[in-house]
């Protein structure tokens, strides 16, 4: 099926049926560049161009929560904190299986005109580290894995298999159709990412979203990224020749306010 191409106008519209008292409360658009001038709306209104002329003034701090899917059994739940710090930036991963340890991920680095540029990423089981990379953009050396350290020669604009996620959400548009080295810790990919099109993701309502895809050695990864909440990821999904883990937005907090949350099911209607 042929992806829908309902372009929004370039000067940008609101989310469907929003709550009168979220108007008024938009940030403004802030400049990919990071000059901190407004950002011109593009001539035209594609889903890429989309992300730019709609991006906001890029928070200094988030949650995202999801429900963690395998396949179609939902597995667990997993939060994602982005925080600005004094030198950059930190995401904290953090997934709950229903069945077994607790795993986590953690990235840290810089922020400059080209957005995100990671110095440190980790994997960690429970209480155990499992993999590593460190990205040494002096010598353009990335280290990666667990005991014995592999290396590879380190590109511009190499991420991490989450950071890649919030370097999409930072520039826009101008982070597609390029082909981006990323390190899960373990492995390293060059991710080809590129717009397939708009598609809705229902949370408390169906959100505008623009769905980019990356497709690597039969592994796929997908990010449904809404423009109208700082182009955050409303939706992640990573497939391989094994597994299918789907990551759905129920919760976003940015700052101090809930942004988006899913209604609680109401357990009386299903009595019956």
């Amino acid at each position: 099926m042929r992806p829908r191409r309902r372009c929004l106008p370039a000067s940008g519209r609101s989310p469907p049926a929003e709550d009168p008292g979220d108007i008024g409360r938009r940030d403004k658009p802030f400049a990919d560049s990071g000059d901190g001038k407004d950002a011109t709306p593009p001539a035209d209104d594609t889903p890429a161009a989309k992300t730019d002329a709609m991006s906001r003034r890029f928070p200094d701090h988030a949650t995202l929560t999801y429900e963690v899917f395998y396949g179609a059994f939902l597995a667990g739940s997993g939060d994602i904190e982005w925080s600005k710090t004094p030198g950059g930036y930190r995401l904290d991963v953090r997934l709950h299986p229903v069945f077994g340890p607790r795993l986590g991920y953690s990235s840290q680095g810089s922020i400059g005109p080209n957005g995100l540029r990671p110095s440190h990423f980790e994997a960690t089981r429970g209480d155990q580290v499992r993999e590593t990379a460190d990205f040494d953009w002096e010598a353009k050396v990335l280290t990666y894995g667990r005991g014995d350290k592999k290396t590879a020669p380190l590109e511009d604009g190499a991420q991490d298999v989450f950071s890649v996620a919030f370097q999409i959400a930072l520039k826009g548009g101008k982070s597609l159709n390029k082909n981006v080295q990323v390190t899960t810790g373990k492995k390293v990919y060059h991710y080809p990412l590129s717009v397939v099109g708009d598609a809705d993701v229902d949370v408390d309502r169906k959100i505008p979203a623009v769905l980019v895809r990356s497709l690597s050695d039969g592994d796929t990864v997908e990010f449904w990224i809404a423009p109208d909440y700082h182009n955050f990821p409303l939706r992640i999904r990573m497939q391989d020749s094994e597994k299918t883990i789907d990551m759905k937005l129920i919760r976003l907090k940015v700052g101090n306010e809930i942004r988006l949350e899913r209604p609680k099911q109401d357990k009386s209607h299903n009595a019956n």
